[in-house]
């Protein structure tokens, strides 16, 4: 290539663009292909982890003889079974793998690229096919179709180029996954080439014309929008500080579940600390994050989660998933299940502070799933109670700890009734940081709703620049059921505070020998009202305002029952139902635009976002010295098949020796009476228990049948299920 050729190579690339967001995005990412086009012979071949370190980032996949299974092998020569779960997109690991109980080594998740077997994620490591990237050459026509290029800290894609001359070839493996361009020596490195059936890797050429190129958008993982629903709750009676329900919309979301993609909708619970100086001690992350921030009282202590997508799911879901979260110390740490975090972690010993309840529905890791009965949306009832389960201790312990155990109650069409609940010494740990927090926090304050609202947290997006220089941007779809009207989306009714009456009391005179309640105490509700404060956002990537007024905004409303509903609204009933997705950069800010009013230079109409591919939560550590050693089980393992496509592993306890309840070191009178009571609960229960009132409108949705569980014959009373698991 000569200099002048050189130079309009890169201007005609240069041009194409301008500033680059991301640079490594020229590959379309469509949803993965159909499980039933990928075929196991498509699957063999070698991988590497790029950089190759060691022996063990490279092997190969093999058929494995007469089982239809494959086999794993790595260069140090360490071998194990695959067993295709084509299905879900995965291998999963036999037995042999010495991995499979890591975090992410249970299975290899397959990845693809525009319909493409690219590798696989192991133990959260990309592994990558050999030659999966590779260029192609066509003697026929001379012509080069390259994938992709770098040209400095720019990428370009889809190339359509003829060779000047061929400088060197190399030897495998590729170096690399896509082409170099040096305007400098007017080289271009490919890593790998195919020519006819033949692969050549580490080419070296220079180019004698440029024939097309696709310059296609810049991608941005996530940190794009950011935005609220939110609305401000009525103060309730002070009589009404120790729980609240609602009822909120499960809903079908998008066919394909976007990677990084987190929004959903719900409301925190926290102790009542409005009155009081700084909480949120040194160290912790709230802290550090804000050191000059007000009182945190809103961030000191939550009980929180509710339904949506989450950047921590690991099992994608056309159906919005229930997560549950607690924060009892500044957000150090996120007690979401019996045994693990929120964000997919074991939990730590000190941490395990949520206790099972239920003997009929199980709490999987990676929330709740459900059966919408093929409706776009149905509604989930539930609450969290204040309930006298524990008793206080002021006398063992080095600060004292109040009675107030946080139960979580649900109504839904298939379950009914309490599920499980925080411990009240969970909200004490914090008192070690600092004395003074005694008795400030959720074991004994009571407790106020700091905000209900719609958030709208990490959203994937691609931005490009047409030839103008305008900046046009397409964030990842998000879905919103309307209702009969077409132009509302109703996200939660049925607020309501309740009092000691509603159900503490009655537990109460229970746990002192009365007898069993049934049902809450209607008279112990308050029915919550609010004032919306619209919905507002921003692109927190450049700190530009979204302008959503005229498209689509919060509402409150009363239905044919009186009932509350907090509600999406949109102006337009053709557009009713998703947020908008394309955007137009001007003087005010992103300025909604409809997909036709995007110029097609920009490519942005073509893009199909990653999708979230199934990765397995790590099992509990199950050895002879963790909280969780198999010595304690009552029963297990089994298994639950989710509509997810996961499997839950789960062990039967006794309630008083489950972990969270036998670390407390309790007087075995007390764990006796605590046993007790909860045999009868699990008599008269089931999954029919006291739960909240009906909506005031609407169907319930039913829970997966999956999470509903049976207790083995010899242990209907007086045993509780919890997950060590979920691949």
């Amino acid at each position: 290539m000569g200099i002048i050729c050189q130079a309009l190579f890169v201007i005609w690339l240069t041009v194409q663009t301008a500033t680059a967001l991301a640079v490594d995005s020229c590959i379309v990412n469509p949803p993965n292909p159909p499980s039933s086009s990928i075929e196991t012979k498509n699957l063999l071949g070698t991988y590497r982890r790029l950089p190759v370190q060691n022996d063990y980032h490279v092997g190969t996949i093999q058929a494995q003889a007469g089982n239809g299974n494959l086999i794993w092998t790595n260069q140090h020569g360490v071998s194990w079974k695959l067993i295709p779960d084509l299905g879900n997109l995965r291998l999963l690991t036999g037995t042999d793998n010495p991995y499979q109980n890591s975090p992410n080594g249970a299975n290899f998740t397959l990845q693809f690229q525009s319909g493409r077997l690219t590798g696989f994620i192991f133990l959260g490591e990309s592994y990558l096919l050999d030659d999966a990237f590779a260029d192609t050459y066509d003697p026929n026509t001379s012509k080069l179709l390259i994938s992709k290029v770098s040209v400095g800290t720019r990428s370009y894609c889809n190339v359509v180029a003829t060779i000047g001359s061929v400088v060197s070839v190399g030897a495998p493996p590729a170096n690399g996954i896509g082409d170099q361009f040096d305007p400098a020596t007017g080289r271009l490195t490919i890593p790998s080439l195919r020519l006819g059936d033949k692969t050549y890797n580490n080419v070296v050429v220079t180019l004698s014309n440029v024939l097309n190129a696709e310059v296609l958008p810049d991608y941005l993982s996530g940190g794009t929008l950011h935005g609220y629903a939110a609305l401000n709750i009525q103060e309730s009676p002070p009589e009404f500080h120790y729980g609240f329900s609602l009822y909120t919309s499960i809903q079908k979301i998008s066919d394909y579940q976007v990677k990084n993609l987190q929004f959903g909708w719900g409301t925190w619970l926290v102790p009542d600390n409005r009155a009081n100086k700084l909480l949120c001690p040194l160290g912790t992350v709230m802290r550090n994050l804000y050191p000059n921030q007000g009182t945190f009282w809103s961030q000191f202590q939550t009980i929180e989660g509710g339904p949506g997508q989450w950047i921590s799911t690991h099992f994608p879901s056309t159906i919005s998933k229930f997560r549950l979260n607690s924060t009892p110390d500044c957000y150090n740490n996120e007690v979401a299940s019996p045994g693990y975090d929120f964000l997919g972690n074991r939990l730590k010993t000190e941490m395990l502070g949520m206790a099972q309840l239920s003997n009929r529905l199980l709490i999987a890791p990676d929330g709740l799933t459900f059966d919408l009965h093929n409706l776009p949306s149905s509604l989930f009832g539930y609450g969290y109670l204040a309930l006298p389960l524990m008793p206080a201790n002021d006398k063992v312990e080095a600060v004292p700890i109040g009675d107030q155990s946080w139960v979580l109650v649900m109504n839904s069409e298939n379950f009914k009734g309490p599920v499980s609940f925080y411990l009240p010494k969970l909200f004490t740990k914090i008192d070690a940081l600092d004395k003074t927090l005694v008795s400030k926090t959720l074991d004994a304050m009571p407790a106020v709703n700091s905000g209900l609202a719609l958030e709208i947290n990490t959203v994937p997006a691609y931005t490009a620049v047409d030839p103008s220089g305008v900046v046009y941007r397409r964030i990842a779809k998000m879905n919103f059921p309307t209702n009969e009207s077409s132009t509302r989306a109703i996200l939660t009714q049925d607020f309501t505070h309740y009092s000691k009456q509603a159900l503490w009391d009655n537990f109460a005179s229970f746990m002192s020998g009365g007898v069993l309640p049934l049902q809450l105490n209607s008279k112990g509700g308050y029915p919550v009202s609010f004032t919306p404060s619209g919905l507002s956002a921003k692109m927190v990537d450049n700190d530009k305002p979204v302008i959503l007024n005229g498209w689509v905004t919060s509402s409150i409303s009363k239905n044919q029952s009186g009932g509350t509903v907090f509600s999406l609204s949109w102006v337009d009933p053709v557009t009713a139902g998703t947020l908008p997705e394309y955007f137009r950069l001007d003087d005010k800010g992103w300025t909604p635009i409809q997909a036709n009013q995007v110029p097609a230079t920009t490519n942005l109409s073509k893009q199909i976002f990653p999708a979230l591919t199934a990765s397995s939560w790590p099992t509990l550590d199950t050895s002879t010295n963790s909280a969780w050693s198999s010595s304690k089980w009552a029963a297990g393992p089994f298994t639950a098949k989710l509509n997810d496509g996961s499997t839950v592993t789960y062990v039967w306890y006794n309630f008083i020796d489950q972990p969270a309840i036998a670390q407390l070191g309790l007087d075995p009178t007390i764990l006796q009476k605590l046993q007790n009571a909860v045999e009868i609960m699990h008599i008269q229960y089931g999954t029919n228990g006291p739960t909240l009132e009906p909506p005031t409108n609407g169907s319930l949705v039913g829970i997966d049948p999956g999470l509903i569980v049976t207790p083995p014959s010899n242990m209907s009373k007086g045993y509780v299920p919890i997950a060590i698991g979920q691949q």
